[in-house]
């Protein structure tokens, strides 16, 4: 939250000759983002499952992402697919502060590595994350 997170009202226009807007420091784990991650509580629960099914359809497109997967039984697809689901859940519920995220981070990342996804993968995996809930977001049309 912390690297991407601000208020589209928390920016402040620059000289005509800078189109770059300044953005004024927004607490992502602060009582404004938490109120914001209350009221959109569910909206959120309502698109959770479409996300991590587009989210697994795209990974599973790439070469790495369609090796990875095709190791899975059905059940075994299942169970990764709740546990994403749950993950979600984890990193916009209003309570989740950055220590637990830092906590979490180190115990998921050994499961990625073990499990072969490579660096590239989890880039590519990351930025299909964070672009679909953005896409997600703005047709929610939440405002702050």
């Amino acid at each position: 939250r912390k690297t991407w997170w601000c208020l589209a009202s928390a920016t402040v226009a620059r000289p005509p000759t800078d189109n770059t807007p300044e953005t004024i420091a927004f607490d992502a784990y602060g009582p404004e983002a938490a109120e914001l991650l209350t009221r959109a509580r569910s909206f959120l629960a309502r698109i959770r499952h479409d996300f991590m099914e587009r989210f697994d359809d795209l990974i599973g497109e790439t070469p790495d992402g369609k090796r990875i997967l095709s190791v899975f039984t059905a059940e075994e697809l299942a169970h990764l697919k709740e546990q994403q689901l749950k993950h979600l859940g984890f990193l916009l519920a209003p309570e989740t502060t950055r220590q637990d995220i830092v906590a979490i981070a180190g115990r998921i990342g050994t499961v990625h590595a073990l499990s072969g996804l490579t660096p590239t993968l989890l880039s590519e995996s990351y930025s299909i994350y964070r672009r679909l809930l953005i896409d997600r977001l703005d047709k929610a049309m939440l405002r702050a």
